[in-house]
């Protein structure tokens, strides 16, 4: 099989490091836009990040000029942000404790079965990760009794990228608004 020829072009990006005084927060978010395409890349002390938009996406800005992707960004909210960036479907154990709870005082049960539901609950209360907590559920056989086809599981937006969204991005915002 005939292996077609690479294309190479060399363009120029922009980065933005932001530092706070005293060196406790970072981030570099590097801006990458052409007029129909722009890919953003965030290293940060809350994580790392990359997402390209490119023509025929919900951002398509051909006739926009050299700060139609910049503006993009401007007007990105965190729940599609976190979405695109793949930070917002963070399990929440807490929360999905919290309704395991709630659900075993409205069953209608005896105490002694609520009781043994507590317990079950309790020892989910140490899973690790989303597929643990399910796994282990599913051993939990008196808590099957609250459900149809597994626990419900609360997720949202990560603390992680919640805290870069809310401390870091907005200074990044500001600087394009410029």
């Amino acid at each position: 099989m005939e292996q077609k020829p690479f294309s190479l072009t060399k363009t120029a990006v922009e980065c933005y490091k932001i530092r706070q005084q005293g060196g406790l927060l970072w981030a570099d978010i590097v801006v990458d836009a052409s007029e129909s395409a722009g890919r953003i890349q965030i290293a940060s002390d809350y994580g790392s990040w990359e997402k390209y938009w490119g023509s025929g996406t919900v951002w398509d800005c051909r006739n926009c000029g050299g700060n139609g992707f910049k503006k993009f960004l401007t007007g990105l909210d965190i729940h599609y942000a976190a979405g695109k960036f793949g930070e917002g479907r963070w399990f929440n154990q807490e929360a999905t404790i919290n309704g395991l709870k709630k659900s075993v005082k409205e069953y209608d049960g005896t105490k002694r079965e609520k009781g043994v539901m507590v317990n079950e609950i309790a020892s989910l209360e140490y899973c690790m990760n989303q597929n643990t907590f399910i796994h282990m559920a599913y051993d939990c056989k008196t808590l099957h009794k609250l459900w149809d086809s597994g626990p419900d599981i609360e997720t949202g937006i990560s603390p992680s990228f919640l805290n870069f969204w809310e401390k870091l991005w907005p200074v990044f915002i500001d600087e394009l608004k410029k």
